[in-house]
């Protein structure tokens, strides 16, 4: 189509366009509409154009990038590794810390000098799990371990799990719920008073015990009874740790292989006293303090 700047040919042209049934309007309508090309970013441009970034290279550019990826990947591996370190410490040995440190004070506190226990938390990770390792090593590593032991019943597990491993515990006649999860009062043989919750007591007859009574018999300080007759223990009785014991009433240990003669530290046990004669079994008497 010609168009002129002569107004009649401007007519002539807007009929033409009428007459073909086409509103010459649309065409304004339609460029409007159209929405403005984007422009590229000029670096851009050059990545695609040239293969270069302004000064870069599109080699240093993907240099760049998966340098950037790796950076980002090593500082969220970082992350995540100290994390999961400090969950898994806390969430392995729950309170691990806590236990270690009730069980070394009140041995401090008892002047307990005869039991060696490092207060280096990684020391018992490496004990090993048999008759090579003392037992209270053995017992605090499997109390480290135990994760629904309260806080009141830590020292008290410590010890008598330090007993099982010194009286051969695993093989016992009967020694159900001993170092599992379950409260102490639930253990066989243990017994509790005051709702089944205050340690008094440790009934183990004829339960095939073996082995020398151990030191760490001297700290269970609230027990009032103990009951070992029948069994295959043999050597002294620890007097020395037997002393400790001021609460201790009833003692039965006849039947077994004990050697030596009654040690006078049982004389000093004020209530033992008043049971001396029908309590004690053993080839001998009780001295007086």
């Amino acid at each position: 189509m010609i168009t002129s700047n002569h107004p009649q040919d401007h007519l002539e042209d807007i009929l033409e366009v009428t007459e073909a049934g086409e509103d010459p309007t649309e065409f304004k309508d339609e460029e409007a509409k159209q929405p403005a090309k984007p422009q590229k970013n000029p670096l851009f441009r050059d990545v695609e154009e040239t293969g270069r970034w302004g000064e870069l290279q599109r080699k240093e550019i993907y240099g760049v990038l998966i340098c950037g990826t790796l950076f980002v990947i090593l500082v969220a591996a970082i992350f995540f590794w100290i994390s999961f370190s400090t969950t898994k410490e806390s969430s392995e040995v729950p309170h691990a810390r806590a236990k270690l440190d009730t069980v070394l004070g009140i041995l401090q506190e008892r002047n307990h000098t005869s039991i060696e226990m490092p207060s280096d938390m990684s020391f018992y990770t490496n004990v090993v799990d048999d008759e090579s390792s003392p037992a209270y090593h053995r017992a605090m590593k499997w109390l480290l371990s135990d994760t629904l032991a309260l806080h009141d019943e830590y020292f008290l597990r410590f010890v008598l799990s330090s007993l099982y491993f010194d009286l051969g515990g695993e093989a016992w006649k009967n020694s159900t719920n001993w170092l599992t999860g379950a409260k102490t009062c639930d253990w066989f043989g243990v017994e509790c008073a005051f709702g089944n919750e205050h340690f008094q007591g440790l009934n183990l007859d004829n339960n095939h015990l073996m082995g020398t009574l151990p030191s760490t018999i001297g700290l269970l300080n609230n027990v009032s009874n103990i009951w070992l007759s029948d069994n295959a223990l043999h050597g002294p009785i620890p007097g020395a740790a037997f002393a400790k014991l001021s609460k201790l009433a009833v003692l039965f240990v006849d039947n077994n292989r004990l050697s030596g003669t009654v040690p006078a530290e049982l004389g000093n046990l004020s209530n033992l006293g008043k049971w001396r004669d029908g309590c004690i079994r053993y080839d001998g008497a009780i001295p007086m303090a």
